[in-house]
């Protein structure tokens, strides 16, 4: 995945990392990487935006910023409106990555989990368990 704009442009990502281990929840990250201290989340979709939109108003609690990543084909059925107001960025994904709506830092974020979440992100790292973007 080759992303040309924006926050994860050279980052190092994870997949799929837990919200927490203090509750029974089995709520996933796609996507996590990291800018300087900020937890950025990424929710992965084909064409379920409104799926994908609730699982990145979820990562807000989790996450510095959120955003859903789809496939370009169906970016306009999105209603941009609901990202605006709510503050998660959207990204169009047509065989490279490209920032089409920059994430507000989330005024949510549950110190216990962010901090889950950023550590699962470092011990993977350090581990050698994560992708280039």
């Amino acid at each position: 995945m080759i992303v040309k704009d924006g926050r994860l442009k050279g980052r190092d990502f994870c997949r799929e990392i837990q919200t927490s281990d203090w509750t029974e929840s089995n709520k996933r990250i796609d996507l996590v990487a990291l800018e300087r201290d900020d937890v950025i989340a990424v929710e992965v979709k084909v064409h379920k935006w409104k799926e994908a939109f609730k699982q990145a108003f979820a990562n807000l609690f989790a996450a510095d910023f959120s955003y859903v990543a789809l496939h370009h084909r169906h970016m306009h059925s999105v209603d941009l409106f609901m990202f605006q107001r709510a503050g998660i960025g959207l990204m169009e994904v047509n065989g490279t990555v490209e920032t089409k709506l920059n994430a507000r830092r989330s005024s949510f974020v549950i110190a216990e989990k962010r901090h889950y979440v950023r550590s699962v992100y470092l011990e993977r790292t350090s581990n050698g368990i994560a992708a280039a973007t």
